[in-house]
C-alpha cells in the first residue's frame, strides 16, 4: 500500500482495485488447476532455496529491529555504541540502546536452548 499509493502516486481506490483483480486472477488459476501445474513445475531445490531465502530475510529484519545489525553503508554493521551514534546522529549510551541488544541476544539464546531440548512450544 505504501509503495503503490505513496511511492507511485496512485489513489487508494486504484490500489484496492489492483488487489481485488489479483484475487480474482488467483481464484481463476486455482479453480482451473493452473496454479497447481505451475507449482509442480518448480524444482524442489528451488522451492527449498526460496524458503531459506525468506527465512534469512525475516531473520535479518529481526536483527535490524533488535539493533544487533545496524544501518551503515552496507546495512551489515554489527552493533556498537559508536556505530549506532554515527549512523543515527545521536549521542546514546549503552544504557539507552545496548540493553535492547543484550535482551535480544538473551532471548535468542533462551529460544535456542528450548529448541535444542525439544520443549513443546519452544519458539
Amino acid at each position: 500500500a505504501y509503495t503503490v499509493v505513496l511511492g507511485m502516486g496512485y489513489s487508494w481506490q486504484t490500489a484496492l482495485t489492483a488487489v481485488f483483480v489479483e484475487g480474482l486472477v488467483f481464484i481463476v488459476l486455482s479453480v482451473t488447476n493452473v496454479r497447481e501445474a505451475i507449482f509442480n513445475a518448480i524444482p524442489m531445490n528451488l522451492k527449498s532455496a526460496v524458503s531459506v531465502g525468506i527465512g534469512l530475510f525475516i531473520a535479518f529484519i529481526g536483527l535490524q529491529n533488535a539493533k544487533i545489525v545496524i544501518g551503515g553503508s552496507t546495512l551489515l554493521q554489527l552493533f556498537s555504541v559508536e556505530n549506532y551514534n554515527l549512523v543515527n546522529g545521536v549521542e546514546a549510551t549503552f544504557n539507552d540502546v545496548g540493553i535492547t541488544v543484550l535482551l535480544a541476544i538473551i532471548g535468542v539464546i533462551i529460544t535456542a536452548i528450548l529448541v535444542i531440548k525439544d520443549i513443546k512450544g519452544n519458539i
